[in-house]
């Protein structure tokens, strides 16, 4: 009776810890997600964070966390500028160290985004107006070819990524050129690679030693 009264009560401790832990858990992680809100233009855009690891509050004594996760929605660029938003950003934050009471650097971020070819089109057509609607499409032949439409003229040209721009190098020789930037929310990171989807440009991103707020 006496093991049996041990055993239920230590269970009890242990589902209370559980929740406590998991009740510290969601609290930082909100404490989180304002402070990288706070980094979005006005009301535009959203942000998540989901803190990996288990327990937390041993991560959390320690001011050492292994990943964090963070999602960002449709942020603007907060200078006001046309670059072209991004839908849907997963970025992995790891080695997140605490600093002082009010601020985590992370030692190094990754992640991915997909951006439809229409809205990089329309990147081209602000940044490279007077010439007619702009359409972008993926081509055959080689990786990372797209095939530039504008005023009824076609360019086919390499796609890729140089912090945060797109560069369409025209495989015409002698031909220039042609970027668009990219608005990467309130983490700033660069693009380290690209690959074509049928969904449009998958974004491979990265950033080293970034502040999360």
């Amino acid at each position: 009776m006496r093991l049996r009264t041990t055993l239920i009560t230590l269970g009890v401790l242990s589902a209370l810890a559980l929740a406590g832990d998991l009740a510290a858990e969601q609290i930082a992680e909100n404490i989180a997600t304002d402070k990288v809100s706070d980094r979005l233009p006005g009301d535009q855009g959203s942000v998540d964070v989901d803190i990996a690891g288990f327990p937390f509050l041993t991560q959390a004594v320690s001011g050492q966390f292994d990943e964090i996760e963070i999602t960002v929605k449709d942020a603007a660029d907060p200078t006001g500028s046309s670059a072209v938003t991004l839908p849907s950003a997963t970025l992995t934050a790891h080695d997140v160290r605490v600093e002082g009471t009010s601020s985590a650097v992370a030692d190094r971020i990754d992640g991915e985004a997909i951006v439809p070819y229409s809205a990089i089109a329309d990147g081209l057509q602000r940044q490279y107006p007077g010439q007619g609607d702009v359409e972008l499409a993926p081509v055959t032949g080689g990786a990372n070819r797209v095939r530039l439409t504008q005023g009824g003229e076609h360019l086919i040209a390499r796609l890729t990524g140089q912090r945060p721009d797109l560069v369409f190098t025209p495989e015409v020789e002698g031909a220039p050129p042609q970027m668009v930037t990219l608005a990467t929310g309130p983490i700033p990171v660069d693009v380290t690679g690209v690959t074509l989807d049928d969904d449009g440009v998958r974004l491979h991103i990265a950033a080293r030693s970034v502040s999360l707020g």
